[in-house]
């Protein structure tokens, strides 16, 4: 094993293309890659919410450069959508799962998204 790569290594790099705020929280990253190359890169952040709620960006092959941030659930600003996971169902579906407290009721909550790179269009809704 080579030599460990701290802070200031010139080898080391952000995972995602547009750098967090500095007051920003993102922890609890949790990485998936689809059958067809990219990875997909979820966190808990507090950027622009009280509570830590889940975040998903979009990457390459190689888990580099994640950008196209998208929220999957529209929690309450004040709810906290933690410890959460990815599951690939498919070439384009991934099933987001997080763990909230909603109305009183602690659960474990999960909704399909579909995947679409920057090259792709998502077909229009009927």
């Amino acid at each position: 094993m080579g030599p460990v790569v701290t802070g200031t290594d010139p080898r080391r790099c952000g995972a995602v293309a547009d750098p967090w705020p500095v007051r920003v929280y993102a922890g609890a990253p949790f990485v998936r890659q689809l059958s067809t190359g990219p990875t997909l890169l979820s966190c808990q952040s507090t950027q622009g919410h009280t509570a830590p709620q889940m975040v998903v960006d979009i990457g390459d092959a190689q888990a580099r450069h994640f950008s196209g941030r998208s929220v999957p659930f529209d929690l309450p600003d004040h709810v906290a959508g933690e410890w959460n996971s990815l599951f690939v169902k498919d070439a384009q579906t991934v099933t987001a799962l997080t763990s909230a407290r909603l109305q009183g009721s602690a659960g474990i909550w999960a909704i399909d998204g579909q995947v679409y790179t920057a090259e792709e269009t998502a077909p229009a809704k009927p």
